[in-house]
């Protein structure tokens, strides 16, 4: 395995294409659009999920119709559905130069919107939480599972954003020294070479 990371990145944006495509489209669309589009089955798949892991986002986007998490996750199926296909196809060609500026936009995208997300997650719905009908210590647990659900949302962004921002060298030099032995990479054709001389 020569480009851990890469790889790593490439399974979580293949992990991130089904629900960007299956939940997020069912959020994004209005109850009357939804009933039209989506089949019976993934609307069933979708309440089962939210009813193991009573998540207030998707409920509320569901249920209330916030426009706020409804524009959140339209931004999901519009935008980072492509990227996510662009991200594995860029990632196991090796296509760096191409795959930077995009994986940048995506990363600053995600942690920002974030941003409001945790902010529900740890602190908001009081309405939704009373209806649950938990102790203070059941409900602090469950605010906990919800941080943990939607943290890869913040951990891989970052990482990524560090990658592409700070150890981007577009000559294959010590910017990708990890890289170094990827496939069409410019410091393993330049090793090849010596040694051939």
């Amino acid at each position: 395995m020569h480009r851990p990371l890469d790889m790593l990145f490439a399974i979580f944006f293949s992990l991130g294409l089904f629900p960007a495509i299956i939940f997020a489209s069912q959020v994004a669309l209005s109850p009357d659009l939804r009933s039209l589009y989506i089949p019976q089955s993934l609307q069933t798949l979708l309440v089962s999920a939210v009813a193991s892991t009573h998540d207030p986002l998707i409920s509320m986007a569901l249920g209330n119709r916030e426009m706020w998490v409804a524009s959140i996750f339209t931004a999901e199926l519009v935008l980072q559905a492509p990227f996510f296909l662009f991200a594995i196809v860029a990632l196991s060609m090796n296509w760096h130069s191409w795959f930077r500026f995009p994986a940048i936009i995506y990363s600053v995208h995600v942690l920002t919107t974030m941003i409001p997300i945790y902010a529900e997650l740890l602190w908001g719905r009081q309405e939704f939480i009373q209806a649950l009908e938990m102790s203070e210590a059941e409900v602090y647990g469950l605010r906990l599972q919800w941080a943990g659900i939607y943290s890869p949302f913040i951990i891989m962004p970052t990482i990524l954003l560090i990658k592409w921002l700070f150890f981007y060298d577009p000559t294959g030099g010590a910017g990708q020294r990890l890289f170094a032995l990827a496939p069409g990479s410019m410091v393993k054709a330049n090793l090849h070479t010596k040694k051939s001389q």
